[in-house]
């Protein structure tokens, strides 16, 4: 028959007073090995979290881009499609609520447009991308001054325009490329505020600039009529990728 609890117990205690060194010793081997349990599954929880947050953030590899096809090769040659399927804001809302594991959806399209401002002369050729707001969460855009364009905005098709570093410091022929903030450049021929400007990178070239989706007929002009807007959907995680496609 078994002791009771309590005299079960007793004599825990009175083992554990006659030998002091047995039970520090046991005392401290018990928290060095829970406290090393804890310290590795932190550590490794830690470098998940870091390794995710890196490939999210440096890489493209949870996006997903869904384009129309445009041209057939057929015999040799790369024939036109006719009637090849244009995705709107719509679409991108539809995929939005019902693509599992979709964590983010934007429509971008892109062509090429004369960017200039008046007060200093210069004008250059850059690609132009119109996108949804959404986009600035899938493109990871850097920022040196400035922001991203909102959904309102993106809406209401506010004339407003995030420019390239490169191309927001030629325009302002040695004064700055953060002094374009909050003037007014022509995109096009048509003005529009510059919002924000884009952190250099070494081995920047060519001169880019950000639009309102919703400018798309007017910014691109006759390009746009010819292009095939694609769907970026953000997969939630990596592993979702594959699922998501």
């Amino acid at each position: 028959m078994s002791l009771p609890v309590f005299a079960a117990a007793g004599i825990g205690f009175d083992a554990l007073r006659v030998n002091p060194l047995r039970t520090i010793l046991s005392t401290l081997g018990v928290i060095i090995g829970v406290a090393a349990l804890v310290a590795v599954l932190a550590l490794s929880d830690g470098l998940e979290a870091f390794a995710r947050s890196e490939i999210e953030q440096t890489t493209d590899v949870q996006t997903v881009s869904v384009r129309a096809r445009t041209y057939n090769y057929v015999g040799g040659q790369w024939v036109p499609v006719r009637n090849f399927p244009v995705f709107s804001p719509r679409d991108a809302n539809d995929l939005r609520g019902n693509a599992a594991h979709a964590g983010g959806v934007a429509l971008t399209a892109a062509g090429p447009a004369t960017v200039g401002w008046g007060r200093s002369g210069q004008e250059r050729s850059a690609n132009v991308t119109v996108a949804t707001a959404s986009a600035v969460d899938l493109m990871n855009l850097d920022f040196a001054a400035g922001r991203f364009y909102t959904p309102i905005e993106d809406a209401r098709n506010t004339p407003v325009v995030v420019l390239s570093n490169r191309l927001a410091a030629e325009l302002a022929d040695g004064r700055g490329a953060e002094r374009l903030i909050g003037e007014f450049v022509r995109v096009n021929g048509a003005p529009r505020e510059v919002i924000g400007v884009l952190r250099a990178y070494p081995g920047e070239r060519g001169y880019a600039a950000y639009l309102p989706y919703s400018s798309a007929a007017t910014a691109l002009g006759a390009s746009f009529t010819r292009s095939a807007p694609q769907l970026l959907v953000h997969a939630r995680r990596v592993e979702d990728v594959d699922t998501l496609e």
